[in-house]
């Protein structure tokens, strides 16, 4: 966990700019790079201000989008369409305005007859990045939930103790909204990412944000915790 490299902001607003602005800058290095970037974007309300901004048209050249490869870390086990869908948000919302090719976008599939199925699947489509059952994306975006949970990694939920998988489904969740099955993926993928940028906005959500980075609270209360990974940049809004 990186408690240093902390931005906070007053407002959603100033945050979405600050971390588009931050996950342009260093895309495009990896793409030069590299020649790809492999983004693994979030799903709830976190993103939708970054989604917004590029959606509203003038920030939809600030990546070469034809080397951009979009995955998810997490879904709700909804049809496609359904409006609790995060793959239909971010389409809906932004990808659908991009020049981006369809083989670069990596939904997680839904429509398969169980969540067990549809993880699998999606453990199939992650090893195609280079053959490892455990990939290492270049960033992956992660929100968080005011009971501490990020990706579909909730409180008391097996999927927190997963080792090898890179991807699992998981139970509906009590404590967060829709009451629906999960597919997400597995700390041992954020533990190899090269970069996660964890945003946060709302003022529900700053008692666990205040008490993860707290450096001298040594409890491990919020599953957020238990990502091990040193280059983290967390965004936070106080609205």
């Amino acid at each position: 966990m990186n408690f240093r490299n902390v931005m906070r902001f007053e407002s959603p607003a100033e945050m979405s700019v600050a971390a588009l602005s931050t996950l342009a800058g260093y895309a495009q290095t990896v793409i030069r790079a590299r020649g790809r970037v492999n983004i693994v974007l979030s799903g709830g309300n976190s993103p939708l201000g970054m989604y917004t901004l590029i959606s509203r048209g003038g920030n939809t050249d600030i990546l070469p989008w034809d080397k951009v490869h979009l995955y998810w870390g997490d879904e709700r086990f909804v049809p496609c369409h359904h409006p609790d869908n995060n793959y239909s948000t971010a389409m809906d919302m932004f990808i659908s305005r991009l020049s981006i090719p369809r083989e670069n976008i990596h939904p997680i599939n839904t429509g398969l007859s169980t969540p067990a199925e549809a993880a699998a699947a999606y453990r199939d489509e992650l090893q195609l990045i280079s053959g490892d059952p455990i990939p290492v994306f270049d960033l992956i975006l992660l929100g968080l939930g005011k009971d501490g949970h990020t990706a579909s990694l909730f409180p008391n939920s097996p999927a927190l103790n997963e080792q090898h998988l890179s991807v699992v489904d998981t139970p509906a969740p009590t404590s967060s909204t829709p009451h629906v099955p999960r597919i997400t993926i597995t700390f041992p993928v954020l533990k190899r990412a090269r970069k996660i940028f964890v945003i946060s906005a709302g003022a529900e959500k700053l008692h666990v944000v205040d008490f993860v980075l707290s450096e001298f609270e040594k409890e491990v209360k919020y599953p957020v915790q238990m990502i091990e990974n040193s280059n983290i940049s967390w965004f936070v809004s106080n609205q």
